[in-house]
């Protein structure tokens, strides 16, 4: 088992219902055309991430699964500067073809900017 270098945040996923409402409602939000970042700050020396991709953008399940994995993935490498962070992500809109690392890099690179 490797340790942790000293100091590194670790992304964790935004559970409890009760903080999933308290991003929505009290945070910082910031977008696009194709998507919305919900950020507020918390007490913790984590970053906790929520992503949501609604059945109106994708139908099949597994399209969805695919686009929340690939997120997630580009939330943890661009965690750099992000402290004490929780993060709702929500897909508004996206065609079955765009979904891949790049284009989704396009996209939450600058919202994550704007959230540090």
């Amino acid at each position: 088992m490797q340790s942790k270098p000293a100091g590194q945040i670790r992304v964790f996923s935004l559970k409890p219902e009760k903080d999933i409402q308290d991003v929505f409602s009290k945070g910082k939000k910031y977008g696009n055309q194709y998507s919305v970042l919900y950020c507020k700050n918390n007490a913790k020396p984590c970053i906790r991430a929520g992503v949501f991709v609604p059945k109106k953008v994708f139908k099949k399940a597994v399209d969805r699964n695919r686009a929340k994995r690939i997120i997630r993935e580009v939330i943890r490498q661009g965690k750099n500067g992000l402290q004490s962070l929780d993060m709702i992500y929500v897909l508004k809109k996206c065609r079955r073809e765009e979904v891949s690392l790049e284009f989704f890099r396009r996209q939450i690179a600058p919202l994550l900017r704007k959230a540090r």
